[in-house]
């Protein structure tokens, strides 16, 4: 029932942050789905995984919920190598959740702007 961020930056080089760069030759929009996480427990929706490509700012417009239909989401990510976005997730269990390991796919696919 806790919720737990996972905060991306604009360096490369820090593995726990995810940060996307758009090494291509237009700019990018990005299509986002998910499934529910797993455990041998119990089950977390999908709806309850926030994503953001704005640092920690998931009321953004460049925020949204996961869900199983993907959603086009307008970063219009510019090209070239120094081209970085940062992408932050929050986990939102509902209470009462069970504790444990939890797996599950996010989706996340880049679209010409």
């Amino acid at each position: 029932g806790q919720d737990t961020d996972v905060l991306g930056d604009q360096d490369m080089s820090t593995p726990l942050s995810p940060t996307i760069r758009n090494l291509g030759n237009t700019a990018l929009d990005f299509r986002l789905s998910g499934t529910d996480l797993e455990s041998g427990t119990g089950i977390i929706s999908v709806a309850s995984l926030l994503y953001t490509f704005l640092y920690s700012d998931f009321t953004d417009d460049l925020a949204g919920i996961l869900s199983y239909s993907p959603t086009l989401k307008q970063v219009n990510l510019v090209a070239g190598e120094n081209s970085l976005r940062e992408f932050s997730l929050r986990l939102s269990p509902p209470p009462g959740t069970a504790a444990g390991d939890y797996q599950g796919t996010l989706y996340l696919t880049g679209v010409a702007s």
